[in-house]
């Protein structure tokens, strides 16, 4: 698996997509199979199609942004 790498603009953004409420497509940790991250009530969490394991934690951490920067968009 190909470490994620952000694009700038917040095309493919973790927190953007999340925030949009949609998912991210990830591999289990467990077994390998497909599932995905997303974001409920406050918490994000993971959940696997093929096993059904999941974990739920809350953000550690949350940031807001003041300004764009001209350059990046961000």
């Amino acid at each position: 698996m190909k470490r994620f790498e952000d694009e700038g603009a917040y095309k493919y953004s973790f927190y953007s997509v999340l925030r949009r409420g949609e998912r991210i497509d990830v591999k289990c940790p467990k077994c390998g199979g497909h599932a995905s991250i997303d974001q409920r009530n406050g918490q994000m969490g993971w959940k696997c199609y093929e096993c059904y394991a999941q974990a739920f934690e809350e953000p550690v951490y949350q940031y807001k942004a003041k300004g764009n920067c001209a350059v990046c968009e961000r």
